[in-house]
């Protein structure tokens, strides 16, 4: 299953990136932005792993399925490496597989975070160059990352059932959502 799909002719087929990344500096600040077309949460966790043992995380629900607001959902207990592990890995296919979602990462201790969006792209501010060592390591190509256009979310009845069990994970302080979420 895939969460993004793109047309081609007049179908609508899944979007593959291969493993691509981009480095860019901006005034304020720099960003790497990664696209790969698997394994996307552990690709998350190889690149805060390190960085600190106190996350935040905010889940945001833009497309909803099952009746809940659409909302930022922000945990209301810092978590560890470990803790934010098996959050990951238990909605692993939840997360690479549906496209009604974003989820940020940011650590408490710096400003580092981590941004995994419903386009399958992966945002890193902070630490740069633990990043850029990172998907170095793992066989990365740079090359500029486009979302393609026109495209399409695929939103998967499969994982409805994670829409209920991840707003029962943790606590969470419900905001509304901002404009930078589409």
């Amino acid at each position: 299953m895939h969460k993004l799909g793109h047309l081609y002719g007049n179908d609508d087929i899944p979007h593959e990136y291969g493993q691509i990344f981009t480095y860019d500096i901006y005034p304020n600040y720099e960003r790497l932005t990664v696209a790969s077309d698997k394994k996307q949460i552990h690709l998350l966790l190889q690149l805060v792993k390190g960085l600190s043992e106190n996350f935040g995380i905010l889940y945001v629900l833009s497309s909803p399925r099952l009746g809940h607001p659409a909302a930022r959902y922000q945990s209301d207990n810092p978590c560890n490496y470990e803790e934010l592990e098996l959050f990951l890995y238990t909605f692993q296919e939840y997360f690479e597989e549906d496209g009604r979602h974003n989820l940020w990462i940011f650590c408490l201790d710096d400003d580092s975070q981590v941004i995994y969006d419903k386009h399958n792209i992966i945002y890193c501010y902070g630490d740069i160059e633990k990043f850029k060592n990172e998907i170095n390591q793992n066989g990365y190509t740079e090359k500029e990352v486009n979302i393609p256009s026109p495209h399409s979310h695929y939103y998967h009845p499969e994982h409805d059932k994670n829409e209920d069990e991840i707003m029962e994970y943790w606590e969470w302080k419900q905001f509304e959502l901002q404009e930078m979420d589409d």
